[in-house]
């Protein structure tokens, strides 16, 4: 259901009172042109070896970025992957399900 409704709207809106006027008190400013750091790569070995354990590639990176060598991710990371990997597994099947 619609109303028709009038409003008054004056012709000219004066927004000046929105404009900036330069950096304020304690406001620090970037520094220009300066790239913006790029995110972190992951080891591709250690990506690949886990992923020959079985792991998900995702899950591979995660890990081999968390560690850094394959020995820290064997250290732990496996036990976590498969949770991450079984919880993913679990909730696939939970969406599959008919009800």
């Amino acid at each position: 259901m619609y109303a028709d409704v009038f409003v008054d709207v004056p012709e000219e809106l004066d927004l000046s009172m929105l404009k900036g006027s330069g950096p304020q008190g304690e406001e620090e400013l970037l520094p220009e042109g300066e790239e913006p750091k790029k995110a972190p790569e992951p080891n591709a070995a250690v990506v690949a070896q886990l992923q020959m354990m079985g792991f998900p590639e995702l899950h591979c990176k995660k890990a081999a970025l968390n560690s850094g060598t394959l020995g820290c991710c064997l250290h732990g990371w496996p036990n976590e992957l498969k949770e991450l990997t079984k919880n993913c597994l679990v909730q696939a099947t939970r969406i599959r399900k008919p009800r």
